[in-house]
């Protein structure tokens, strides 16, 4: 048979998600590089405002911390990629 037309709240459910999924999909292929390169300034930061006098566990801390933060940026920076386009390519384009 010939399919029914979309009822509003159809209608509004596909805006909804396709909105999301362009969010999404935003948030997955730039976040992973927005986080490398701001851990990257912190750590030039912190270690160029520690280096006059702190202790050596609190740098030793802050170096570990952003070390860990920049080992997930880069884990995650082809998943997210990849996730971002497919959830790109796959949202609904309804007006």
């Amino acid at each position: 048979m010939y399919p029914q037309p979309l009822t509003p709240e159809q209608i509004t459910l596909i805006r909804r998600n396709s909105k999301r999924k362009l969010i999404w999909g935003i948030v997955c292929l730039v976040g992973p590089s927005v986080l490398f390169v701001a851990s990257i300034i912190l750590y030039a930061t912190a270690n160029l405002a520690y280096s006059i006098d702190v202790d050596s566990a609190v740098r030793s801390i802050i170096n570990a911390l952003l070390f860990f933060v920049g080992a997930i940026t880069i884990i995650t920076w082809l998943p997210g990629i990849i996730v971002g386009i497919i959830l790109l390519v796959t949202r609904d384009r309804t007006q």
